[in-house]
């Protein structure tokens, strides 16, 4: 009389079904390795396992067998396309004495001890398997089949956890649990969230901050098996009675007490003052901020914010000017060529004018830059051209008043008998807040020229016809005055 029994594990996603005889008991099993307690060769037994693999992509898997003496193992490479089985007979595997990867063999003592089987990627990777395995006895034509072995998980969690997401973005979480051997897996999750309106999750657990608020997010991993262990029975490897779950608890707040900051106050920055100067006085200006950081993940993070200002300043701005004449002084250092007298009617006069801001204890300045400074020297027939450079005129600022004059001369020496002066002026209007550290805000300037001519006839200098001088209109503008280099009251440079 014979009878034959078959066992066999049908594997999705980590799941499996067993089958006696002709019952089916189905399990879950959620693992990335397939353990089984026995194999045996010895007194006329053979075991043989039976591998198929059910999905429509094919798959590497690698078969290791462990000597029952605790000497060694042997490992089986199987590639399976879709749909293929493929079938390992350890009796014929010992006769073969083909070295493994490794240079391994089953030695012929070796009459019995277990066997898994795990992804070839690494044991960490999930697999999609059915096998049926068998131990059969051609002496007394009997057969029976092996025990398997349960790796139940722990350590169930979300990662990342804190889920650091701003509002208005998405971002990717996991359902993470650690199985009896060490390796941490994605098992997937059925994920919600507690308040859609503060944070939404998807069922891929993709997370979306929405609002400012309190929400919590929760991943159940369903029949999961938290049994380590030897395990023979017709059920699927114990599990608890509840689901294992994991959850994330946030709250967006203004400030990090609730582990979810979305707005940051500036004791949360290692800098806590931030200085912004406009050099306009408009409304709707914006400035942004970056902040780099290292989240808990130690990921480099950027986050940007833009403030808007309204800025207030002078209104109703102009400045008018009043120019003299060329004229020569005769003090008693000697004749000089001036554009207007320093005492009595000024070369050219600025007038501001402006509105302050409601409260403003501000004060009004002037800065001038000399953008063309040159001299022509005329002896007989030798002409020399000087010059005493261009940049910012004298200091900066030039004076803080509301109105501002300027008379430029130069001395006039009998050794010529022609001197020429030609020069050109940007002269700003500044307002100065009188705030602490405060600088000087542009509100426009004025361009203009001077052109002053004298001529030694005997002892006598006289101003010649030709000496000018013209101003354009003031100018409202925001554009700051720069320079490289300073003009000061000294000795000509002259070729």
């Amino acid at each position: 009389m014979s009878r034959t029994m078959s066992r066999s594990v049908v594997t999705r996603g980590n799941s499996f079904s067993l089958r006696m005889a002709s019952a089916w008991f189905t399990w879950t099993y959620y693992a990335s390795t397939f353990n089984f307690t026995t194999w045996g060769v010895a007194n006329g037994n053979d075991t043989m396992f039976s591998l198929w693999n059910p999905t429509d992509t094919p798959q590497d898997i690698v078969a290791t067998f462990y000597y029952g003496n605790a000497s060694g193992k042997y490992t089986v490479p199987v590639h399976l396309d879709a749909q293929a089985s493929t079938m390992i007979d350890m009796a014929m595997l010992i006769a073969e004495i083909k070295p493994d990867a490794d240079g391994n063999v089953i030695p012929p003592s070796v009459k019995e001890g277990s066997a898994d089987f795990a992804s070839a990627k690494g044991r960490h990777e999930q697999i999609t398997l059915v096998i049926a395995a068998g131990i059969y006895n051609v002496t007394t034509a009997t057969c029976g089949g092996g025990c398997i072995t349960c790796c139940g998980y722990s350590s169930f969690q979300i990662s990342p956890s804190p889920i650091l997401c701003p509002i208005g973005d998405s971002m990717s979480c996991s359902a993470l649990a650690t199985d009896c051997n060490g390796y941490s897996s994605n098992l997937g999750a059925t994920w919600s969230s507690s308040n859609t309106s503060v944070m939404m999750v998807n069922s891929s657990g993709v997370v979306t901050g929405v609002a400012v608020g309190s929400a919590t997010i929760t991943a159940n991993f369903g029949s999961v098996p938290t049994y380590s262990g030897q395990y023979c029975g017709p059920n699927s490897c114990p599990a608890g009675s509840t689901p294992p779950t994991a959850i994330s608890n946030f709250t967006y707040a203004s400030d990090f007490s609730s582990g979810g900051p979305v707005l940051l106050t500036s004791d949360q920055l290692s800098q806590q003052t931030v200085t912004s100067y406009f050099v306009a006085a408009a409304n709707s200006q914006q400035v942004t901020f970056t902040l780099n950081y290292v989240d808990n993940q130690s990921h480099n993070q950027t986050a940007s914010a833009t403030a808007t200002f309204n800025i207030t300043g002078p209104t109703s701005v102009t400045v008018s000017t009043t120019r003299g004449q060329w004229e020569i002084d005769t003090p008693t250092s000697g004749p000089i060529l001036s554009f207007g007298f320093p005492i009595g009617t000024p070369g050219i006069t600025f007038n501001g004018k402006a509105t302050s801001p409601s409260g403003d204890t501000g004060t009004y300045e002037w800065a001038q830059l000399v953008t063309t400074n040159t001299k022509t020297k005329i002896s007989g027939s030798t002409t020399t051209t000087c010059s005493t450079g261009t940049g910012l005129d004298n200091q900066f600022p030039t004076f803080t008043t509301l109105s501002f004059s300027d008379s430029p001369s130069t001395s006039l020496s009998s050794t010529y008998n022609q001197i020429t002066w030609s020069l050109g002026f940007t002269t700003y209007f500044l307002w100065r807040p009188g705030l602490a550290n405060d600088i000087p805000i542009p509100l426009g300037y004025v361009t203009w020229t001077a052109y002053g001519d004298a001529a030694l006839s005997g002892s006598t200098w006289s101003a010649q016809s030709d000496s000018t001088s013209s101003a354009n209109a003031f100018q409202a503008s925001a554009s700051y005055l720069s320079w490289t280099s300073k003009v000061t009251n000294g000795p000509n440079t002259c070729q």
